[in-house]
């Protein structure tokens, strides 16, 4: 065998894919690179920085707490459940303040 060097460069020309889509052994080099352009293209920036600044919609602003403690049903609004998971932990806050006070008062 030679130990000769071979710089070979190649320059494939593809299109992105119109979906994401997992790359399959037997794909043409344009198709494969153009399923991993598709991959990075619909990455938001967070993906690279990992930095909460960089993330949408993280302004969890706009929910109310119910009256009482309901459960979360499929067809709430993220508002919705935020709102009352927010009820729940303020009902389990209550009761181990509840806790504490009984204990102090045996102990």
């Amino acid at each position: 065998m030679s130990n000769k060097n071979i710089n070979v460069k190649i320059s494939p020309q593809f299109t992105e894919a119109d979906t994401r889509e997992n790359i399959n052994s037997g794909d043409n080099i344009k198709t494969v690179f153009g399923k991993i352009r598709k991959w990075f293209s619909d990455l938001k920036p967070v993906a690279f920085t990992g930095s909460y600044t960089d993330l949408t919609n993280k302004d969890m602003t706009g929910y109310t707490k119910p009256a009482s403690t309901s459960a979360i049903a499929t067809t709430d609004t993220i508002n919705q459940a935020f709102g009352k998971l927010e009820k729940g932990l303020d009902d389990v806050n209550t009761t181990i303040g509840d806790i504490n006070t009984v204990l102090e008062e045996v102990l």
